[in-house]
């Protein structure tokens, strides 16, 4: 006769001959004994407080100091008399928030386009969604490694320009039939109509 246990759940006495470090006669009595592991309290996501919005028609704006950044961008700096607050923003973002009458859309960045950072005119100035902002500063870093001359450099510059271009081009007209957003001929308008200083 082998060695008989007794489970310590059921009671059931089992033959431990063949194996004898059973103490439990199934997994329902086994799962009694294990320690029962809390589960971890969710974590709680952290919210930045939203930073206060001045809008870009504000005439605040105005009246700004203007300092340059480290990147070569002109940057306005105002505090508003009521709240306190102190706001900060490109001078390029105003201008071409101004120009067009909305914020510049999410995901979303301005490029000047002849590459001088602090030329804040309004032609100069392309709003491009962030991937191919990213692309096109990688095709223009290559470019620059080329070892072409000025003139050559340029002109090969302003054809990756106006490829690029046309590219934003097909995609507003794509985003202004899905979500509403004005289409690249109401920006151009936009652009005919400014006046000229």
């Amino acid at each position: 006769m082998g060695n008989h246990v007794v489970t310590l759940f059921c009671g059931y006495q089992i033959d431990c001959a063949n194996s004898p470090a059973q103490k439990f006669c199934n997994k329902k009595c086994l799962g009694y004994h294990k320690r029962s592991r809390r589960p971890k309290p969710a974590k709680r996501k952290r919210t930045k407080p939203e930073k206060p919005y001045l809008p870009s028609s504000s005439p605040l704006w105005d009246n700004a100091k203007i300092t340059k950044s480290s990147g070569g961008y002109w940057v306005l700096k105002v505090q508003e008399p009521e709240t306190g607050h102190i706001y900060h923003r490109a001078q390029h973002i105003v201008i071409w928030e101004r120009a067009h009458g909305m914020q510049v859309p999410k995901g979303h960045f301005l490029h000047h386009l002849n590459g001088v950072p602090f030329d804040n005119r309004v032609e100069n100035i392309l709003c491009i969604p962030i991937s191919l902002h990213q692309t096109l500063h990688r095709r223009l870093k290559k470019l620059s490694k080329a070892g072409l001359s000025s003139v050559q450099y340029n002109v090969e510059r302003h054809e990756i320009i106006q490829e690029f271009i046309a590219k934003i081009r097909v995609l507003t007209i794509m985003r202004a039939r899905w979500q509403g957003f004005p289409s690249q001929r109401a920006l151009e308008a936009n652009y005919a109509n400014l006046p000229t200083t």
